[in-house]
């Protein structure tokens, strides 16, 4: 079962995190759209992408959320230099097939911003692969400033773990 903290009065919904007791085909229909299978969708023919969004929406919406997405607002989240031809796919299926108020497509680096309420500011994205740091004046994308560092979460455990194993090694001669 997927807990929405949504206030129904209103047609937004703000998060919703999954329980872990979800019938095997919802937890097989929500990991439809790992990040291999991304690479694969843009090698389908356009009918069949807007199928299988859609295929992933309905499950999302009906089966996950229990609601129905009609005349609902919709925020969209973009990578900076995302896969504009998903985030077409996307727009199309929500509002041909479920018929949504609007959709706003917002660069998902900015979030920590609007989030804060600043308009202005320095954001870093440390990720699991890399760290992406993008400068926002006055809600404007500085992409002269953007830069990508391949040191991510798993570079950073790796480090820790070999200076641990290297310190401890050190520790236990003076033992013995």
């Amino acid at each position: 079962m997927i807990h929405a903290l949504h206030d129904s009065n209103q047609q937004h919904i703000y998060t919703y995190q999954a329980s872990k007791d979800h019938t095997r085909s919802i937890r097989e229909n929500l990991s439809k759209f790992s990040m291999a299978s991304f690479v694969e969708a843009f090698r389908l023919e356009p009918q069949r992408l807007h199928d299988e969004i859609e295929e992933f929406m309905t499950t999302l919406f009906y089966h996950v959320l229990r609601t129905s997405p009609k005349d609902k607002s919709i925020i969209l989240c973009e990578r900076l230099g995302g896969m504009r031809k998903l985030t077409e796919a996307i727009g199309y299926v929500l509002f041909k097939k479920f018929k949504v108020k609007s959709i706003f497509s917002v660069l998902s680096n900015a979030m920590p911003l609007y989030a804060v309420g600043v308009d202005t500011g320095l954001v870093v994205d440390c990720g699991f692969q890399q760290v992406e740091i993008l400068p926002f004046c006055m809600s404007q994308v500085c992409i002269e400033g953007f830069q990508i560092c391949y040191a991510g979460g798993v570079h950073i455990e790796k480090n820790l773990s070999k200076m641990i194993r290297d310190d401890n090694t050190k520790v236990l001669a003076k033992l013995i």
